[in-house]
């Protein structure tokens, strides 16, 4: 079993007042001693918090460089248990029409938008991928390419289980959910991923969304819609889900983070 979470951890330096950073930092840590996950596709996080999670975190390290290819800015790093899984290769390329030039940003996309990827192993030698995202959040265009561009990074690599987390900034009722997920074209391709949340054996208490700005369950009671308006998923290929939670864990009303993280324990074929 693989255990996987989403997890935008919102920016460090942000002026957030009694939600800054050094107010929830220990409800975030607390959060991920809960559910120990193997894996962590993290977004928005800086260098220092990557490696306040690392330190505090024993066995735990992050792979990745930040948006504009350095160590400054935000990344979208992997954070992994190195006592369960090693990394043989990976990388990370930019949501482009280059994306291997780093910082660069195309199709009206606010800001550098990247994907980060590795190959891990498992200590019984099962091989699998995760790529991490963030896609941006004004140009509806640049999460269409960006999504097109991160599925046929994925079908480069063979035909080993995938996992894919990320901050889509979309709901699943976007173009970019149902192409990745199979049901709409471009191009004559499709994406063959799977929403965790829908195939899952075992649910936690049904969440429409997952950004909440730090209002939790006030945040959901504002919508009237009945709608699924979550923004991060966890998408699969080759794997079977266990089980799927959108992780709505808090102290006292103080939340990790201004999205609720999402969780799925994933199971190789064989494990069933």
């Amino acid at each position: 079993m693989i255990k996987v979470m989403s997890f935008n951890l919102r920016y460090g330096t942000a002026e957030d007042g009694e939600n800054s950073w050094e107010n929830r930092k220990g409800v975030l840590i607390e959060t991920l001693r809960r559910y120990r996950p193997d894996l962590i596709g993290t977004q928005e996080g800086l260098k220092f918090q990557l490696e306040y999670i690392a330190k505090k975190l024993p066995g735990y390290r992050f792979f990745g460089v930040s948006r504009l290819g350095s160590d400054e800015d935000e990344f979208n790093a992997i954070v992994y248990n190195s006592h369960r899984l090693r990394i043989i290769e990976g990388g990370n390329f930019w949501l482009s029409e280059t994306p291997h030039l780093p910082g660069s940003r195309s199709w009206g996309s606010s800001l550098p938008r990247m994907a980060t990827w590795a190959l891990f192993e498992t200590a019984d030698g099962r091989q699998f991928y995760h790529f991490n995202t963030h896609l941006d959040h004004r140009s509806e265009e640049a999460r269409r390419r960006g999504a097109m561009l991160i599925w046929r990074e994925i079908r480069s690599k063979g035909d080993l289980p995938v996992v894919l987390t990320g901050d889509f900034n979309t709901t699943p009722d976007s173009w970019t959910w149902r192409f990745l997920t199979g049901k709409a074209e471009a191009y004559g391709e499709r994406g063959e991923l799977r929403d965790a949340r829908l195939i899952a054996d075992r649910k936690g208490p049904e969440v429409r969304i997952t950004y909440h700005g730090f209002k939790g369950e006030e945040a959901e009671r504002e919508l009237d819609d009945g709608r699924r308006r979550d923004i991060d998923w966890i998408l699969v290929k080759g794997f079977e889900v266990d089980r799927f939670e959108v992780v709505t864990f808090n102290v006292g009303g103080r939340y990790p983070s201004d999205h609720y993280p999402v969780y799925a324990e994933l199971l190789f074929p064989q494990e069933r």
